[in-house]
């Protein structure tokens, strides 16, 4: 017959515990293409960005029909399209800022990601980001009157262990055996 069975994978953040560092390259990277991203925002934060620090151009990986031309068009903007997974890993690495001006999220692995393998990470302030970063943040970031949280990811001493598959599923069950427990002592 058939059985209910989990099956426990190993989380992205556990296996860049063992990533090797490199030295990055003067370059920013964004995750992802759909509108909400705002990757206008993404240009104008790195824009400002190249007024303080050497970063010749913009990665952006995700559906290359969904980034606008204005964005696409700028000279700085290299489009990579949908990689498989390592590949976006590897350039995560290789990139000096992760960027993402989203204006909603769940909680983002790219941004758990740029975490553990750029050297800083500039992100849009809503809860989700706020949320990951934490403590973490230094001093906002401010562009065309829109607050954006900076974290230098390599120095600022965040605990990425906290995020782990295992935890994750562990809560979850111990949540839903709370809440059937709950569920029948109500009945």
């Amino acid at each position: 017959g058939w059985r209910r069975q989990f099956a426990l994978l190993r989380n992205g953040m556990e296996a860049l515990e063992s990533a090797n560092g490199g030295a990055s390259l003067p370059q920013a990277i964004a995750v992802g293409t759909y509108q909400y991203k705002r990757l206008d925002r993404t240009c104008a934060v790195l824009e400002r960005m190249q007024a303080t620090r050497s970063l010749d151009k913009l990665l952006i990986v995700g559906d290359l029909e969904s980034i606008p031309p204005r964005v696409r068009d700028k000279p700085y903007v290299v489009c990579l399209g949908t990689l498989p997974h390592q590949q976006v890993l590897q350039h995560l690495r290789q990139s000096q800022v992760f960027i993402s001006t989203s204006e909603i999220e769940n909680s983002s692995n790219a941004v758990l990601e740029a975490l553990a393998l750029c050297e800083s990470v500039v992100v849009s302030d809503i809860p989700s980001h706020r949320e990951l970063i934490g403590s973490g943040a230094g001093e906002p970031f401010v562009v065309n009157g829109l607050r954006y949280l900076q974290a230098d990811a390599r120095a600022s001493g965040l605990d990425l262990s906290q995020y782990s598959w295992e935890k994750t599923i562990s809560h979850m069950l111990s949540t839903m055996a709370d809440l059937s427990g709950s569920e029948g002592k109500s009945r």
